[in-house]
């Protein structure tokens, strides 16, 4: 499972063909941009992106498992790619919390003097 994954879009649709992708679950579109060929327009509607020659990317909330869509109609190339922002591990949070109790202890002591 990953948390808030995100998913980059390149060139959904093209100009004179706007594309749909229909998602399992809500998305947030995070940027946009147009493509080569195109001015890059969407529309969101619920779950539903359409493009045409759309650049961007979208992030899913929460801890995800998966995520499915379709595309209607077919299209000739789609360039998707998936990923996720790093989590601090817990031992590393304790590492970090610990050592800035020791620089407070540190400090103390020497406005104490």
């Amino acid at each position: 499972m990953v948390l808030n994954p995100i998913l980059a879009i390149v060139s959904l649709g093209q100009s004179d063909l706007p594309v749909t992708y229909n998602f399992d679950q809500p998305f947030t579109v995070l940027s946009e941009g147009q493509g080569y060929w195109g001015d890059g327009t969407y529309t969101v509607v619920g779950d539903i992106l359409t493009g045409r020659e759309f650049h961007g990317v979208l992030q899913f909330s929460g801890l995800i498992s998966s995520i499915n869509w379709s595309s209607s109609p077919d299209e000739y190339w789609h360039g998707i790619t998936v990923g996720a922002a790093p989590v601090p591990e817990p031992g590393t949070m304790m590492l970090l919390g610990s050592g800035l109790i020791g620089l407070a202890g540190i400090a103390r002591k020497k406005f104490r003097k």
